[in-house]
């Protein structure tokens, strides 16, 4: 009978092993078993890499807009379930964002017309001669804040619709020609808070965007400057290079300085502000990949924006 073993180790020729010779054997055995193990692990994830982009690709293509959200066919076992359970969830994100569409939109649309007709009856009152002051003085009041619902309702549309992207007027725009506009419009605000405006033009920036967002960008960010000014200060606006920066005199802030990005956040008692100014602006800036920085020191407040930068918005 052929000994095949010995006490320390294995034999693969039918002679009694010596012990080093054993764990040679041994580790020879091991050596080659992990190198089969490495191998099925390879061809495993060689077999499992191809579903995997296949799904990624599917992800990063999503729009919620599309009349239907479907992934690539998968049919590796293991992902099977994982790319289905995905379509569902992705399914479920398509009706809630539709709802949620449909709900602004109807709002908004339902909010509009009473709000009008409330503003032209509260105008016609205030041109009765038999309107006596306290009553004049109420109705102004409830004007006002009329006045305000109208703006609050237009600029969440508006947000919604940037959220959307749905502002397909593209084309080259010149933010310098857009910005000396911009100015001369609001030369009624400007005269009336005694301000001084500076204003550098050094180059000339074209950027690819939407027109209309174009204006609303730089609109709400001098109307900013304007409104959280201090009476008889001013208005220093330059363009050098790629970059817009835009300093006003104000308020010492008394908060964090990311809270002013948020909405309906403000550091102002002007019942004028409803504060989504900067929030507009960072959503603009962030759809864009505008980098957009605020700074503030001992009541001087700066907010420039960098159109040669593509990244998320940040403050400073």
């Amino acid at each position: 009978m052929n000994i095949s073993s010995s006490i320390s180790g294995f034999s693969f020729t039918g002679r009694l092993l010596l012990p080093w010779e054993a764990w040679e054997a041994l580790v020879i055995a091991l050596l080659l078993g992990a190198l089969a193990g490495w191998s099925l692990y390879r061809w495993q994830m060689r077999r499992l890499r191809r579903p995997i982009e296949s799904i990624m690709q599917s992800l990063s293509g999503i729009n919620l807009e599309a009349s239907e959200l479907l992934l690539n066919r998968v049919d590796t076992p293991l992902l099977k379930p994982l790319a289905e359970k995905l379509s569902i969830i992705l399914q479920q994100m398509q009706r809630e964002y539709q709802a949620q569409k449909q709900f602004t939109q109807d709002a908004s649309h339902e909010l509009q017309t009473p709000l009008a007709v409330i503003k032209a009856h509260i105008e016609l009152l205030l041109q009765s001669p038999q309107l006596g002051q306290l009553e004049a003085e109420a109705l102004g009041g409830v004007l006002q804040n009329v006045n305000r619902l109208s703006r609050l309702n237009s600029a969440l549309i508006l947000l919604s619709k940037i959220d959307n992207q749905r502002f397909p007027d593209v084309q080259a725009v010149r933010i310098g020609a857009l910005l000396q506009e911009i100015l001369e419009n609001f030369e009624d605000l400007i005269s009336a808070q005694k301000l001084r405006v500076e204003l550098l033009l050094s180059s000339e920036v074209q950027v690819s965007m939407s027109a209309s967002l174009a204006e609303i960008l730089l609109a709400n960010l001098l109307q900013n400057a304007i409104r959280h000014n201090l009476r008889g200060g001013y208005i220093s606006a330059s363009l050098k290079g790629q970059r817009l920066t835009v300093t006003n005199p104000g308020k010492v802030l008394t908060g964090p300085p990311e809270k002013l990005f948020e909405r309906f956040e403000r550091d102002s008692d002007s019942e004028q502000s409803l504060g989504l100014g900067l929030s507009i602006v960072q959503r603009i800036c962030k759809l864009y990949g505008f980098g957009l920085q605020y700074h503030h020191e001992e009541g001087l407040h700066t907010v420039s924006i960098d159109f040669s930068k593509r990244d998320a918005a940040n403050t400073a």
